[in-house]
């Protein structure tokens, strides 16, 4: 539940799912640039960025979630 989430686990979870993909997918678009290299980012997400329900009492990952969506959305 929101309420009994603590900081330390909510940064724990965003920094894996959410700043971990913004790392590799940042490392990914430089090495496309440099290289004149064409193609897509694909990251993985899951439906409970969608459906918050899904996860009763997770909600640090189910934002983690959608946030990747929106940051893959992104135009770099």
């Amino acid at each position: 539940m929101l309420l009994d989430l603590d900081g330390d686990e909510w940064n724990n979870v965003m920094n894996t799912n959410l700043r971990g993909t913004w790392l590799m997918s940042k490392a990914v678009a430089n090495h496309m640039r440099s290289g004149n290299i064409a193609g897509s980012i694909i990251n993985i997400s899951s439906t409970s960025s969608l459906e918050c329900g899904l996860l009763v009492g997770n909600s640090a990952y189910a934002a983690s979630k959608a946030a990747v969506n929106q940051l893959t959305k992104v135009c770099i």
